[in-house]
Order: C-alpha cells, then sequence, then structure tokens
C-alpha cells in the first residue's frame, strides 16, 4: 500500500515536472535574493563601520548655547572618560546654485574627530575656501574652481565672517553620511568670526570616549557604553558652566575696559574742562558780584551826593529867601554882594 502510494507520488510529480521545477526555480531565486540582500546589507555594514573608524567618528556631541572657550576643550580632555575633544562650529545656511536653493549645515573643519573625507580636490584652508559634500555637489552641479554664495539667518550673520566662497574640494562628512542627510558644506575655522564673537570658543564640542574602541558604532552595546560616560561628563558640566561664566564676565569686563579706555580718557579730559570752566565761571561770577557791589556802592555815594546837593540847594534857597526878606534885596543884588 505504501509502495503503491509513493509510486503514484512520483508518478504524478512526473507529470507536472514543469511546475514542480518552476516552484523549485523561485524557491532558489527567493533564497539566493535573501542571501544577496543579507550579505549586502553586512557588506554595508562593514563599510559604515570602516567608515567611521577611519574619520574617528565622534562618541558625544556637546552643545553650549553660549560658546564654548578654548579652556573649556581642554578641561574636557582632562575628564578621565574622554580621549579626545574637538571644538566645532555648525550653523545652518542656505546656499544657491544654478537657480536652486537649499538648506544645508555649513561646519567647521575638524583634524581629529569625525574628520571629513576628501574625495577631490583640497580641504579648505582659507576663511574664503569651501568644500561640498560629494551628494551635494552632484545634487547642484558644482565643481571644483566654482564660485558659491551662502545666506545665513540675520541672527547668525555676526558668526560668519564672509559669504562669498571658491570650492576647492568635496568631501564626504561622517557627521552627515546618511543618505538622506548627506549635504553640507565644509570651510576653515577662519571662516567663522566665533575668536571675536566668542572670544575664540566654539559652538560645539565633537568628544571621543576611551571605552568605545573596538565596539560596533551600530550596536547597542556602543550607545550603553557612550550613556554610561555621558552621565559622567554631564555631572562634571556644572563646574564647567559656572566656571565658563565668571571666565565670560572677566572677558567682557576685560573688553569693556580696553573699548572703553579711550572714552573714558576723553571723558576725565572732558571733566577737567569743565572743572577748568567752572572754576573760571566761579571767578567770573565773583568779579562780577564785586562790580555789581561798587556800582551799587557808586550808585549809593551819587544819592548821597544828589541828596547832599539837593540839601545845600534848599539851605541856599532859604537864606537868599531870609536876605531878601530881612535886608529887602533882591536874589541878583545878594548875588552880587557875595561875589564883593
Amino acid at each position: 500500500m505504501k509502495k503503491t502510494a509513493l509510486k503514484d507520488a512520483i508518478r504524478n510529480i512526473w507529470k507536472k515536472k514543469v511546475s514542480w521545477i518552476s516552484v523549485m526555480i523561485v524557491v532558489c531565486l527567493t533564497v539566493a535574493g535573501f542571501v544577496a540582500v543579507t550579505f549586502y546589507r553586512e557588506a554595508m555594514k562593514r563599510d559604515m563601520i570602516e567608515f567611521l573608524e577611519e574619520q574617528n567618528f565622534k562618541d558625544l556631541n556637546l552643545i553650549s548655547r553660549t560658546g564654548l572657550l578654548p579652556s573649556e576643550i581642554e578641561g574636557l580632555n582632562e575628564i578621565d572618560c574622554v580621549k579626545d575633544v574637538e571644538g566645532y562650529n555648525v550653523l545652518d545656511v542656505s546656499v544657491l546654485k544654478n537657480g536652486v536653493s537649499i538648506l544645508v549645515p555649513f561646519v567647521s573643519n575638524t583634524s581629529r574627530v569625525s574628520v571629513p573625507r576628501l574625495v577631490s580636490g583640497k580641504i579648505p584652508e582659507k576663511a574664503d575656501e569651501i568644500a561640498v559634500s560629494e551628494s551635494l555637489a552632484d545634487e547642484l552641479e558644482i565643481k571644483v574652481g566654482d564660485h558659491l554664495s551662502i545666506d545665513v539667518d540675520e541672527q547668525y550673520k555676526k558668526l560668519v565672517g564672509t559669504t562669498e566662497f571658491t570650492v576647492v574640494g568635496t568631501v564626504i562628512h561622517p557627521e552627515y553620511s546618511d543618505k538622506n542627510h548627506a549635504n553640507c558644506l565644509v570651510a576653515d575655522v577662519s571662516a567663522f568670526t566665533t575668536k571675536e564673537t566668542l572670544n575664540g570658543g566654539y559652538l560645539r564640542a565633537l568628544i571621543k570616549l576611551d571605552n568605545t574602541e573596538g565596539l560596533d558604532p551600530l550596536s547597542e552595546e556602543y550607545l550603553d557604553a557612550c550613556r554610561e560616560l555621558e552621565d559622567d561628563i554631564h555631572e562634571v558640566i556644572p563646574l564647567f558652566t559656572e566656571f565658563h561664566m565668571d571666565e565670560l564676565r572677566a572677558l567682557a569686563e576685560d573688553k569693556i575696559q580696553k573699548e572703553t579706555a579711550g572714552p573714558r580718557k576723553k571723558l576725565e579730559k572732558a571733566k577737567k574742562k569743565l572743572a577748568d570752566a567752572k572754576d573760571k565761571l566761579d571767578a567770573g561770577e565773583k568779579k562780577l558780584t564785586d562790580a555789581e557791589k561798587q556800582l551799587t556802592d557808586a550808585k549809593k555815594k551819587l544819592e548821597e551826593a544828589e541828596l547832599e546837593k539837593q540839601m545845600l540847594k534848599s539851605e541856599h534857597e532859604e537864606l537868599i529867601a531870609l536876605r531878601e526878606h530881612v535886608y529887602n534885596m533882591t536874589e541878583e543884588d545878594i548875588v552880587l554882594q557875595e561875589k564883593n
């Protein structure tokens, strides 16, 4: 019975061998496709890991709203769990090329942590040189030697020294290596004016930890290691914040002293001139007061003299009247007699 059923099954398969072969081919293709996709995904993962390791991809990104001073970067480097720290600037800008405007990150070049990989040309070395990510160069048809303009938001214009650049290279940046977010512009740190506006500081710090070496940067183990030391760093940050504010206040006070030294000197001169003028005015007022007193005294004497004159005149008139009455003489006779 069993042999008969087996023979029947074999006979049916043979009759429908084309269908069965088709099924087998589909199964084989499906398995091959799955293996290929898995292999490709693993190959892509390996390439990404190698790329991040070669470019020394950062483990933590520290962002400061008030900027990070060089002394703070050095201080972060002294934390036990930190292997390396590098200052870093990034702003969102609009780049216009061939009538197309795109919002992209505008970043400062780094040489130790999250280092951009050069594809063609060279890394920017001057304030008016710029490198374009390979994806952006393809999208906007940008070539080495092209002129490029950027538009910066009004509130951030003071952080950028120039908005006109010459393209000197194309790069792939580890901070922007995701295919959906691969566009960026890389400039020398001198293109940013943080030396003046932030006292030589940076907007961010790229931190490399000492406990992540050899770990798969795409694994949970790696993320756990970063989180563990991230808490340790956060415990130290308040100390840096307090120090930062003290140093900023000291720098601000020093800057105010330097910037106001000239005006203060002029103010002191003006105050001295004002004091001298006041002294002269006081002396003039005293002279005026003395003159007014002399004038008042003179007026008083004049009035007294006039009064005395009036009194003498009155006495004279009374005397004449008396003589006229006694001697029956006219005033002319009296005058003539007085002359004789």
